[in-house]
């Protein structure tokens, strides 16, 4: 039985390749076929043993530079394979996570207006839903969406670790700064809170979270809401993630324009 975990030799030159400079590759690849052809022409006369020795010294070199050619295309390709295999699973996890809270938004409009409140809740639980399965390798990762109400941010719906969350009241310091990001259809990333200085206003309740991404539900004309994950360790949320509770955000305003506005 193969072992899982030993490194594959192509994987442990990539890996070693990537530490050499381009401009240092550009310049021994411009230098082999030259320093070859330089070679073969001293000696091809073949007048003694130097002769010889260039000659040959000079098709090694061209076997070198065709040799060294091939593999960087073999590891091009093979990093091309490899960052296509990553691109499909991605697009079929944003295909299952993402298509619900469409079809769910799209069968809100055939409803009437006291069943859109309602069903807008069932989509807000389909969205945290579907973030957990997208942000699956953050480790115990907490997804929320808030509601703008005349009390502040309230929790919709949430899923992942943790208790209900704390809704975000209007006229404390915490809860007006969530308010006014979100009246301007603003986002936030905190990477690590304790480096970050964001300000204790952005330390949330306190409790359980170290990294956090915040992101406005809101279209030109109206704010709705917000849509937020978080957890507990520092660096665990990244850019990518940021982009994906971004579209998020986007695809929950339409539904909340639907229900509130129609």
């Amino acid at each position: 039985m193969p072992d899982s975990n030993q490194v594959h030799p192509l994987d442990a030159l990539n890996d070693l390749s990537s530490l050499i400079p381009r401009w240092v590759v550009s310049i021994v690849m411009l230098a082999l076929p030259v320093g070859a052809t330089a070679l073969i022409t001293l000696g091809q006369n073949f007048k003694n043993d130097l002769d010889y020795w260039q000659f040959w010294g000079g098709i090694g070199l061209l076997f070198a530079a065709v040799a060294i050619q091939a593999l960087r295309e073999t590891l091009q390709r093979r990093n091309e394979k490899s960052g296509g295999t990553e691109a499909v699973r991605l697009r079929v996890a944003m295909k299952d996570a993402l298509q619900p809270v469409a079809e769910l938004t799209a069968a809100m409009t055939e409803l009437p207006q006291p069943e859109r409140m309602a069903h807008k809740q069932q989509i807000a639980q389909q969205a945290v839903g579907s973030l957990c399965l997208l942000l699956k390798d953050v480790n115990r990762l907490r997804a929320v969406v808030y509601e703008i109400t005349d009390k502040g941010l309230e929790c919709l719906a949430y899923q992942g670790r943790g208790t209900h969350p704390k809704m975000f009241k209007m006229g404390s310091e915490r809860g007006d700064k969530a308010l006014k990001m979100v009246d301007e259809g603003g986002q936030i990333f905190a990477s690590n809170l304790d480096t970050d200085e964001l300000g204790p206003a952005y330390q949330g309740s306190g409790a359980d979270y170290k990294t956090f991404i915040s992101v406005a539900i809101s279209t030109q004309r109206h704010s709705y809401g917000m849509v937020t994950v978080d957890a507990p360790s520092a660096g665990d949320l990244v850019d990518t993630d940021a982009q994906i509770v971004m579209f998020m955000a986007d695809l929950l305003a339409i539904a909340f324009a639907v229900a509130n506005d129609a």
